[in-house]
């Protein structure tokens, strides 16, 4: 089978946030996938932004932080205090 249309004849439907659907978009087309944007959720900062912050600035009372997604990465990531010392981490996807 030509790896450059393995998905020919597949219909795909992204559901990432608007802003981030079209490099995976473009990748499922070069498979030969008929792609479908249809953004489901949105990425928005927490309500309360102080709770991030109190458990961001008590990293190292957690065991393990999990995370679900590259966005949240990105969250927690950017309001670590300085010179924090993190626990174990886990992370779906790479």
């Amino acid at each position: 089978m030509d790896t450059e249309q393995e998905l020919a004849g597949c219909q795909v439907v992204v559901t990432r946030p608007a802003d981030q659907a079209e490099p995976l978009a473009e990748a499922l087309r070069q498979l030969g996938a008929r792609v479908r944007v249809r953004p489901l959720i949105s990425i928005a900062a927490p309500i309360d932004p102080a709770r991030l912050r109190g458990a961001l600035a008590r990293l190292s009372d957690y065991n393990w932080v999990a995370f679900t997604s590259a966005n949240a990465v990105r969250a927690c990531a950017a309001g670590v205090p300085a010179g924090a010392i993190w626990p174990r981490a886990a992370a779906v996807g790479t």
